[in-house]
């Protein structure tokens, strides 16, 4: 991702973040999440050290997006930050192509294990992980951002 696929990187967290969370999330919280905050979230990491948000594209349109890096937690890992393919495209290998090259940057470095958080919740994340192979560790806390909370488990590979 560069500074110019921002605005639609954001526009697509945002819009999958709308489908991916009902039923989690309170239909109000969800509502009062604004593309601009995603935008100052993806401004903010553009420059940080380690992390990465890859994009895929058709055509020119950008469905889906990975982020990855070191860790945030604990070092000696690295993690999943996010995944997110647009509604339309989930089914047709967009996530699996964005993990295969995340995880394959990640695990040619110094071959640490690779961890992701996930909503305890959100069933069909959780299917799409193991899946690829993650298994939840028994970790779990609890994400806040924006007065949104959501219990959490983390997956590890």
């Amino acid at each position: 991702m560069t500074a110019a696929d921002i605005g639609d990187t954001a526009r697509l967290h945002h819009r999958t973040w709308q489908d991916a969370y009902q039923g989690i999330v309170a239909a109000e919280q969800l509502a009062a999440l604004t593309e601009e905050s995603w935008i100052a979230s993806y401004t903010r990491g553009l420059g940080t050290p380690g992390r990465i948000t890859l994009v895929a594209l058709t055509g020119d349109a950008i469905v889906g997006t990975a982020t990855f890096g070191p860790d945030r937690k604990e070092p000696g890992y690295d993690e999943i930050y996010a995944i997110y393919v647009a509604p339309e495209r989930q089914g047709h290998g967009v996530g699996r192509a964005l993990m295969d090259a995340a995880v394959a940057r990640l695990t040619t470095g110094e071959g640490r294990p690779v961890r992701l958080w996930v909503a305890a919740a959100n069933a069909s994340s959780r299917r799409f992980y193991e899946l690829y192979g993650f298994t939840a560790d028994g970790a779990a806390d609890v994400w806040v951002r924006d007065e949104i909370s959501i219990d959490v488990v983390r997956y590890v590979l």
